[in-house]
């Protein structure tokens, strides 16, 4: 089935769908190696990853910690030359994810937790949020906001309650113009501007999370709905377009498809009297 153009980094934020996970263990040593080792603490992590958004969109082992994950021996797979990488420090924790996900480390690194690391504290890092639970990434959402439960190291908000509402409401808010964008699409319309423009205020809001600002979800929430609003227009514009279309094909093909009919049934002369 064909998938809407939005870059993977959004697809992951919105929480759409991702390939099988089949391919991605087929493709790794480092998955099936583990997933036989008799020590818990080597095998967990298989486990716990096999649980986790990156392997629902084929992220495996290597795209995180380096080596080659065709070799079948550690020597070879883990080595220096192949480009191996040992866990990160907690300080490092934004940059060595931001290699992938550069805007977001950036927009931390920028924000109220980046300086705080500037300035020698220990504030939460990506692990803090997304791997609390090991291997099993958490895909981005509300649950990130569970401050005083699983982050002792998070700088408190005046309103926690009131950030998870706001931060719900602007994912949903979201996801109903993907649905109508989505709708546009399957009727035959060209969407490749929208789901551009979609992509990129995501990412916006993203990245203004990612900075941790007291009140920047609320404030993210209220520049965000405008231009979504804005969005949700065009769609549905889209689609009364595909509606007028559809029936204008009707009202064209119907009297020619009656007169085709009206040919083909049309009484013919016997052949005698033709000659």
């Amino acid at each position: 089935m064909r998938r809407l153009a939005i870059p993977t980094a959004a697809l992951l934020a919105l929480g759409i769908g991702g390939p099988p996970l089949a391919s991605a263990e087929r493709e790794s040593t480092c998955v099936t190696c583990h997933a036989d080792e008799d020590d818990e603490e080597l095998s967990a992590p298989v486990a716990e990853w096999r649980k986790s958004v990156h392997a629902e969109h084929e992220v495996s082992c290597d795209g995180c910690h380096g080596g080659d994950p065709r070799k079948s021996d550690a020597d070879s797979s883990m080595s220096e030359k192949a480009g191996f990488l040992e866990v990160p420090s907690w300080k490092d924790m934004a940059t060595h994810c931001g290699v992938c996900h550069e805007s977001l480390a950036n927009a931390y690194l920028e924000g109220e937790l980046g300086r705080a690391l500037r300035d020698e504290g220990r504030p939460a890092t990506c692990v803090d949020c997304h791997m609390p639970d090991g291997h099993r990434i958490r895909q981005a959402g509300p649950r990130a906001l569970e401050y005083d439960e699983r982050c002792p190291h998070c700088l408190p908000l005046a309103d926690g309650d009131g950030a998870e509402r706001a931060l719900r409401a602007n994912r949903e808010a979201v996801r109903e113009v993907f649905r109508q964008i989505e709708s546009a699409e399957r009727k035959g319309m060209e969407v490749g501007d929208l789901t551009a423009e979609l992509a990129d205020l995501y990412r916006a809001h993203g990245e203004a999370l990612h900075r941790f600002e007291p009140g920047g979800i609320e404030q993210t929430g209220e520049l965000l709905r405008p231009s979504l609003s804005a969005l949700s227009l065009r769609a549905t514009m889209l689609e009364e377009e595909a509606g007028r279309r559809r029936r204008y094909g009707i009202f064209v093909l119907l009297p020619v498809g009656t007169l085709a009919l009206g040919l083909f049934f049309l009484p013919r002369r016997p052949k005698s009297e033709e000659n």
